[in-house]
């Protein structure tokens, strides 16, 4: 972990290349059918709440990996996977902190976002390419939810 702290929040240290990250994948996204370890590339194609890059996590400002999966509002449980910032650099990108008053671990892929994905050509698809590159080569799914709906979960 580096010492080094984020300009814009000083409380909040930068993100080291060793860095683990957190991905919420809803159950639709998990397994691949193809690669049944994995999650699918649409766990990390930006949705409608990505308009600035496709949030993560930041492993160690979790509090465990149980509260990471609940979604931001609290209603529903998510498996999780996680990859490493230097992952995400490896393909060119970058990962920003971007805490959130209720979620200090919050960053953003700021090359992933909604608006790039929906402008359709080149962008969408390299936004495309990383997310599957992201899914199938480089996330671990760490946690696991027995049934999507019952709460239980694996920890793997």
């Amino acid at each position: 972990m580096t010492t080094e702290r984020h300009p814009a929040q000083p409380d909040v240290p930068s993100i080291d290349p060793k860095e683990e990250l957190l991905r919420r994948v809803p159950p639709t996204f998990y397994p691949d059918p193809e690669q049944p370890r994995k999650p699918q590339w649409h766990a990390f194609r930006p949705n409608q709440h990505d308009t600035d890059g496709v949030s993560v996590g930041r492993r160690q400002l979790v509090a465990s990996l149980e509260a990471f999966s609940y979604t931001p509002d609290g209603s529903k449980r998510r498996n999780v996977a996680q990859f490493r910032a230097a992952h995400v650099q490896e393909l060119g990108l970058t990962v920003e902190p971007r805490p959130l008053p209720d979620d200090r671990s919050h960053a953003v892929i700021p090359e992933m976002n909604i608006r790039d994905y929906e402008s359709g050509g080149e962008r969408k698809l390299a936004i495309k390419e990383w997310a599957l590159k992201l899914a199938h080569e480089h996330a671990q799914m760490v946690l696991v939810l027995d049934e999507p709906d019952s709460g239980e979960s694996i920890s793997l």
